[in-house]
């Protein structure tokens, strides 16, 4: 401490593998209540399981606070030395020379000292902008676990699917805190750049949630708290509704790149998600089929929405201009590129794969 009083720190843990922030803050509230009259102390419990710590200092104004996390702890001339070499000037020293690393690593995966704006090469501020931009996709990156809320078909009441995980980028960490599949897709693009092992982790996690039929839900608020931020109406996810397949938009970049081949190490991943992306394909084929033959429809418009425009959620273009009244005889051309697009891009994987046949079914589709 700094300036004012700082009491000894008072700490307490959970190791309950289900908490949630909300439960940590009603427990820690009633602990605090039950605590000796006008103390407010915690009780100091810290099972050695556990995966949060409270922890609680009392202080006077005004002060300051250093924290060092040990992973693994320390003792005695261990945890002084590793605060000695993590805090005041030594830490502000080594933040400024991982910033400098970040920014060299930016401009060198990027090309930003060569490259142009109207002309003119970037700007000082316009850096600092594109280093935020990679900075809140990385720092949107978030490990979710639970059951996903599946609705019933022909009024059958919902039911939970078995808990899962899921490692993701979100649109946003405070409104929308949770997967999105489309959105993924573009995610990839620009992390696959910075760092490829990263991305390949939420790629194959995506098309880990699966279904057996080949369905991938477009909305995955898995866990209480990412449910919390989720309107009850939206939470049952349809085994019918799509959502645009960008997660092949990385392997195509990759394939475009190479002239049509792959690396070893994109071919390899490649090889182990082959078996998905072909289930995916067929799904999209089957289920999303106009009442035409070779046409496709997005399903899940509903023209009791109260809109003008019906929504159209599964296309990821949620508000683009459609038919006002929807019916199955619509004919959605987004849709049927995409659909073109995957039958293009599933002809050139399996082909850089060596698997011609398989390559020239997918050119004829």
């Amino acid at each position: 401490g700094k300036g004012g009083r700082v009491g000894r720190a008072r700490c307490w843990g959970s190791s309950d593998p289900e908490s949630t922030v909300a439960g940590i803050r009603e427990e820690v509230r009633q602990q605090l209540a039950a605590s000796a009259e006008q103390s407010q102390l915690l009780d100091g419990t810290v099972p050695d399981a556990s995966q949060l710590v409270v922890v609680q200092f009392e202080a006077t104004p005004p002060f300051r606070i250093e924290i060092v996390y040990a992973a693994g702890g320390c003792d005695g001339g261990a945890c002084r030395a590793l605060h000695a070499a993590l805090t005041s000037q030594k830490l502000t020293a080594l933040l400024a020379e991982r910033q400098a690393a970040f920014d060299a690593r930016l401009d060198d995966t990027f090309g930003l000292k060569k490259a142009t704006l109207g002309g003119k090469p970037l700007t000082k501020p316009t850096r600092a902008f594109a280093a935020a931009t990679l900075s809140a996709l990385v720092g949107n990156l978030g490990y979710f676990y639970g059951t996903l809320v599946v609705a019933g078909a022909d009024g059958k009441p919902n039911t939970r699917t078995a808990a899962a995980p899921l490692f993701t980028g979100v649109p946003s960490r405070s409104f929308f805190p949770r997967g999105f599949l489309w959105d993924e897709g573009f995610h990839q693009l620009l992390l696959g750049a910075w760092d490829s092992a990263i991305a390949d982790d939420a790629l194959t996690h995506w098309l880990g949630t699966m279904h057996g039929d080949g369905w991938i839900p477009r909305e995955q608020p898995l866990g209480a708290e990412a449910e919390a931020r989720v309107p009850s109406e939206f939470l049952p996810q349809r085994r019918l509704h799509a959502n645009p397949p960008t997660l092949i938009l990385r392997l195509q970049r990759s394939l475009d790149r190479g002239g049509g081949t792959l690396s070893a190490a994109d071919a390899a991943l490649a090889r182990r998600l082959w078996p998905r992306l072909v289930k995916w394909y067929a799904w999209f084929t089957r289920t999303q089929a106009g009442e035409v033959r070779g046409s496709f429809r997005w399903r899940g418009r509903d023209r009791n929405d109260r809109k003008l425009n019906a929504m159209t959620l599964s296309s990821g273009l949620d508000d683009y201009p459609r038919a006002s009244t929807p019916s199955k005889a619509e004919r959605h051309v987004d849709l049927h590129c995409w659909i073109t697009y995957f039958a293009r891009f599933l002809g050139q994987l399996a082909r850089a794969l060596g698997q011609e046949k398989k390559a020239e079914m997918y050119d004829s589709s």
